[in-house]
């Protein structure tokens, strides 16, 4: 009888082993699973997971894997059941500019969020490092306002409300400098010679000029001539 009841316990924690490890190798594969859900998920990541949430809703994250993001806050206009929010680091973004972070977020229920309010923390010695003396956040290209909150531990504190999911950056767009207008010398129109007009008492007393002396010729040669005759 005794060799009954070891043998008996012995296959209780037997089964007891299996199941546990069962309930382990499923949880690792759920977890795998949930972790390649988006394709793109590439670097540092966080998945955010809402079970169910009504609508009206403000749902608090904490983001410790996006450097400059500490927190999320998602204002939903819909009711929403097992949704889900990638925050994913993406180095690849273009930026005209110097980054301190980039980043996607996107969701399936994204048309059920009407705003997201980002928490940033960056750390000033980085800022420096970068040559930033502020940073703003940027979502598809497009400059967010960006309220300073405090300075605390030497890390800044900014927030930023976006009605908008997408490609995100922290950091300060190059700044594009206005073209400078040059001015050009006008060129000088060739100068005209104004023509000389003599005036009207000047020509008559010319041509006065001119038949007097005509005149006078013409009674020398009438007396040269008379002499001339006379004396042949």
């Amino acid at each position: 009888m005794p060799k009954k009841k070891r043998s008996k316990r012995h296959s209780q924690n037997k089964l007891l082993w299996v199941t546990v490890l069962l309930v382990f190798l499923v949880s690792m594969i759920a977890i795998l699973i949930s972790g390649h859900d988006d394709p793109t998920l590439t670097g540092n990541a966080a998945i955010e997971t809402i079970s169910y949430a009504a609508k009206g809703s403000q749902l608090h994250f904490e983001i410790r894997n996006i450097p400059g993001l500490k927190e999320a806050v998602i204002f939903l206009n819909e009711e929403v059941k097992d949704g889900k929010i990638f925050f994913t680091e993406d180095d690849t973004l273009k930026f005209s500019g110097t980054a301190y972070s980039k980043f996607k977020v996107s969701s399936a229920d994204a048309a059920k969020i009407s705003k997201i309010r980002f928490t940033l923390k960056v750390n000033n010695d980085d800022l420096q490092k970068l040559g930033l003396d502020t940073i703003h956040l940027y979502v598809d290209g497009q400059k967010k306002v960006t309220t300073f909150v405090k300075e605390e531990n030497n890390y800044r504190f900014y927030t930023v409300d976006s009605t908008e999911m997408g490609d995100i950056v922290i950091g300060k767009e190059k700044e594009v400098l206005p073209p400078t207008m040059t001015e050009t010398a006008p060129i000088p129109s060739p100068l005209e010679v104004p023509a000389v007009v003599e005036p009207a008492s000047a020509q008559q007393a010319i041509a006065g000029q001119a038949i007097a002396s005509a005149e006078t010729e013409s009674l020398w040669n009438n007396i040269t001539h008379f002499f001339k005759n006379l004396f042949d």
